[in-house]
């Protein structure tokens, strides 16, 4: 998963290599955010909170900044906001001081903070230690600049072994349609990257079999309708939910450009996976509505396909034909 930079105000950040940034500046509310800090022993060092269990965003890796007060609940606008029906609107508060002590306080929760087995009210988070907000377990790791994490205190090490069992336990037993339901966020962006894929060529080759079209223009409009679902690919639920809402629009607007464009088959392709990713990522799913959302998925990518493969390689011959060799 890729590692992912949000402003304390909820924002997410444009971050490309974001491993070679020390400091960077929210366009929204222009806080500067420091992304690293030294230890003790002059190391430089980040800490990264990773999402190892819950309904969603398992294996996400979310970037602390330094110096700021974060909140973590369902509310939106919170710097970290999940979606679960034990999560208050504001869970709880975690800082990570200038000198790395990450502080985890509670806001008053009804289902508590824990750590492992106990609730608290407070607490100085160690590495590689979780805490449980509501149905999500998210773990800590400090890590020096090289990727390389800070030594575990041996106490750590016992809990670390004890909590392994339990997690193979729940693992092993989970169904295909569970693990739908709890990995839909993934589903949902593979979906829309494969679909970027083939939905870019279907517009590319259509568009220069029409007369009013020249091949650059039929290019350059299939590799924007290209650029955008694979960029929607790669942020669909991945920071807040309203990113679900705009990945939506974005198809529906599309989907009427392919009505506009005489593409019957693009549009019902995009109007199927609006219906599977709203199945998917609106609200966390039922069984049934996963396996549902899933088929749908399928359905599209199957659907845009059959229609931009066979136009993709006609329009390439045609292409290549009208060289004079």
């Amino acid at each position: 998963m890729s590692l992912v930079v949000c402003c304390s105000c909820g924002s997410p950040l444009e971050c490309d290599d974001v491993e070679l940034i020390v400091t960077l500046a929210c366009p929204h509310c222009e806080r500067e955010l420091t992304l690293e800090y030294s230890d003790s022993s002059k190391t430089r060092r980040r800490v990264v909170l990773t999402v190892m269990e819950g309904p969603h965003w398992v294996g996400e890796r979310f970037l602390v900044p330094v110096g700021v007060p974060l909140h973590v609940g369902a509310a939106q606008g919170n710097w970290l906001s999940l979606d679960g029906d034990n999560v208050s609107d504001r869970h709880c508060e975690l800082r990570l001081t200038e000198r790395g002590n990450l502080v985890v306080e509670d806001q008053g929760s009804e289902a508590g903070t824990w750590l492992g087995k106990v609730r608290i009210k407070s607490g100085r988070l160690e590495d590689r230690q979780s805490i449980t907000v509501g149905e999500f377990r998210l773990r800590v790791d400090f890590q020096s600049i090289d990727g390389a994490g800070a030594p575990v205190a041996p106490a750590m090490v016992d809990d670390i072994a004890t909590a392994l069992p339990e997690l193979a336990k729940v693992r092993a037993d989970e169904t295909a349609g569970t693990w739908m339901a709890r990995n839909r966020f993934n589903v949902s962006r593979w979906f829309l990257t494969v679909f970027a894929w083939l939905t870019g060529a279907y517009h590319w080759s259509y568009l220069t079999m029409v007369e009013d079209w020249a091949w650059y223009r039929a290019g350059i409009a299939g590799v924007a309708v290209f650029i955008v679902l694979a960029d929607l690919g790669r942020r669909v639920a991945l920071v807040h939910p309203y990113m679900n809402h705009i990945s939506l629009a974005v198809l529906l607007v599309l989907t009427i450009l392919d009505i506009t464009w005489n593409m019957p088959l693009a549009a019902v392709a995009n109007f199927v996976l609006i219906l599977s990713i709203a199945l998917l990522a609106l609200r966390p799913p039922g069984l049934r509505q996963a396996i549902v959302g899933v088929l749908m998925g399928v359905a599209a990518i199957t659907t845009i396909g059959a229609g931009s493969i066979p136009r993709t390689i006609e329009g390439l011959t045609q292409y290549i034909g009208s060289f004079k060799w």
